[in-house]
C-alpha cells in the first residue's frame, strides 16, 4: 500500500511491468484501432 511517504513501484517490477504494459496497450488500440497491428504480443510465460 503506497503512503505519503513511500512511493509503489508495483508497476516498475518484472510482472508487474508485464501487466501494466498489457493494460496501456489494450488502451490504445481500443482508442487508437489503426495502431492495433503494430502493437506487438509478449509470448513471455508469468
Amino acid at each position: 500500500m503506497a503512503t505519503k511517504d513511500h512511493l509503489d513501484g508495483t508497476h516498475l517490477n518484472d510482472k508487474g511491468k508485464t501487466v501494466f504494459g498489457r493494460m496501456v496497450a489494450d488502451q490504445l488500440i481500443r482508442t487508437q484501432v489503426d495502431l492495433g497491428p503494430d502493437v506487438k504480443v509478449s509470448r513471455r510465460s508469468s
